[in-house]
């Protein structure tokens, strides 16, 4: 039988475990599906192989989260990050969460913009700090407004409809085009697709549906990218 909810990660440069002790149970009935770029052990997990890394694993990576509708067949999906385990049945998210709006997704604990994102980012080199000013230097032509929200996207629970692979493409073009740090332009294609956000408090750290490990460092810094190798 095809799968209402389809949790999906992906787990690159096997630099972490997948999560065994997710809520399996319950109905809808679910499927658990992990991409990488090799096979890992694990019992709860499908496997599908990434395929080359195009740019790096990272954007990779992100095609796969940002672009559900292009890897996941079914009615709902939840993006987790690899070290995110979900503790409730998926029925509960989908009608406390999806009732009224098209995406959930954290909101963030610390700040509420994405130019104050953007300047972290910089601040951190967590990306080429020229990509992110053109970014930034975009939107505020645009219009966006300072203080619009931020969210954390480390999980994402989507009703699939045309709305939301509208919702998915703006926001891997506003990616491809410019940061690969995925909660700058979040907001920003959210607003353009017309999507309904609910934005989930408590935090991620506190939030009693889910539990979270701390990510040990990553084998390839997002400083050392340039932004030549980031742009179209």
């Amino acid at each position: 039988m095809k799968p209402i909810v389809v949790v999906y990660t992906c787990l690159t440069g096997a630099r972490e475990p997948l999560r065994e002790d997710q809520h399996t149970g319950g109905a809808p009935p679910a499927r658990f599906l992990a991409f990488v770029d090799a096979p890992v052990p694990t019992s709860v997990w499908e496997q599908a192989a990434l395929g080359p890394h195009a740019q790096s694993a990272r954007r990779t990576a992100r095609r796969i989260k940002l672009l559900a509708h292009q890897h996941i067949d079914a009615p709902y999906s939840l993006w987790q990050d690899a070290n995110v385990a979900l503790r409730v049945p998926l029925a509960r998210l989908c009608s406390d969460w999806l009732s009224d709006c098209d995406l959930a997704v954290f909101r963030h604990r610390t700040r509420d913009c994405l130019y104050e994102e953007a300047r972290v980012c910089k601040e951190k080199l967590l990306d080429a700090p020229e990509l992110i000013d053109r970014q930034t230097a975009r939107y505020r032509a645009d219009g966006f407004p300072a203080h619009a929200g931020l969210a954390e996207t480390s999980v994402l629970l989507r009703r699939h409809s045309t709305r939301m692979e509208r919702f998915n493409e703006l926001w891997w073009e506003e990616l491809s085009a410019g940061s690969v740090r995925d909660q700058i332009s979040f907001m920003v294609a959210a607003r353009r697709a017309g999507i309904r956000v609910r934005l989930i408090t408590p935090t991620k750290f506190e939030h009693p549906y889910f539990s979270m490990t701390v990510r040990p460092p990553g084998p390839e810094p997002i400083r050392l990218q340039t932004a030549a190798a980031n742009t179209r």
